[in-house]
């Protein structure tokens, strides 16, 4: 599918890979002294090129910058969750096979291809990161266990381990059995995909990990 590409300042990026499943982006409560001064739990700091077309069609040198802080009580406009696939292991798997959980950059073979965050369905946000199921097959069924954004119209933002970021458009429109409009309802984890609409999972899956034995996806 077609989609929107530019720079993204590589600072998010590298913030955002050493996010764990185990630490909820919400709460730092794993750091004890915060407790005895909550208002002041700064957990996520963002920033990036702002995505719009009037900032686009700018000089880039004089492209804006979009910050976003989540300090807690200001917890829910939050909508940015990192890849699972870093520093934790998931273990979401369709078809029994090992994916590789990123340690190190230098275990990343294809940096521009593997994304770090994306806009979550505020539906789906549960905690600080986005697991993904990686579908068996090219042809099958599929799962989304965490939901991403259909924002943009009908689009998502993601951002890759090598800096930049596309706004990419899915295949299928908003639906109940692939990426719902937000009805500010929680989304259950491992909601069931039909084989025809699975192409925007697939999508998703094959630029969040590889596999560890080094052959391709099936998909």
């Amino acid at each position: 599918m077609p989609s929107v590409k530019h720079r993204l300042l590589p600072l998010a990026a590298i913030a955002l890979a050493t996010i764990a499943s185990s630490a909820y982006s919400a709460s730092h409560r794993e750091a004890p002294l915060i407790a005895l001064d909550p208002a002041a739990d700064n957990t996520d700091v963002y920033a990036f090129v702002s995505y719009d077309r009037a900032n686009l069609a700018r000089p880039p040198a004089d492209r804006r910058v979009t910050f976003i802080a989540n300090v807690n009580p200001g917890q829910d406009p939050h909508a940015k969750s990192g890849n699972g696939t870093f520093d934790t292991w998931l273990p979401w798997k369709a078809d029994g096979t090992g994916y590789k959980v990123f340690i190190k950059e230098s275990e990343i073979h294809h940096p521009s291809h593997i994304w770090v965050i994306l806009d979550e369905d505020p539906d789906s946000i549960n905690d600080g990161a986005f697991a993904v199921q990686m579908p068996a097959s090219a042809t099958g069924s599929a799962k989304w266990i965490d939901t991403p954004a259909n924002a943009h119209g009908n689009a998502c933002g993601f951002a890759f381990v090598d800096g930049h970021s596309e706004i990419h458009r899915w295949v299928n429109g908003p639906s109940l059995y692939d990426i719902p409009n937000i009805a500010y309802k929680a989304l259950p984890q491992g909601r069931y995909v039909p084989a025809p609409q699975a192409q925007d999972v697939r999508w998703v899956a094959e630029r969040t990990t590889e596999r560890t034995d080094g052959t391709a996806l099936p998909y």
